[in-house]
């Protein structure tokens, strides 16, 4: 199954998912800004990111998968848990 066809609303962050951006960002030897830069985003929003303080969207997801060349699929399943009882209605 592709969770990338599912909408964001069945996902739910992980409680650590500020933490493992951030771990990401430093196991592929990017700073902030140099992440920013890649992604076009300010070096504060990798930092709110990193901090929990924003919810980036499924476009910064995508473009965050490709620069650390990971696959989609496999990063979101890094950073939400998917509401289960929400997959089974989907697919009634």
């Amino acid at each position: 199954m592709n969770l990338n066809n599912f909408d964001f609303s069945v996902y739910k962050k992980k409680r650590n998912f500020g933490e493992i951006i951030r771990i990401l960002r430093v196991e592929n030897g990017f700073s902030a800004s140099q992440l920013a830069e890649q992604l076009r985003v300010t070096e504060d929003f990798i930092m709110n990111t990193e901090l929990n303080r924003t919810h980036p969207s499924k476009f910064f997801i995508h473009a965050l998968a490709n620069v650390l060349q990971k696959n989609y699929d496999d990063l979101l399943d890094e950073l939400y848990d998917v509401e289960h009882k929400e997959i089974l209605k989907l697919l009634k």
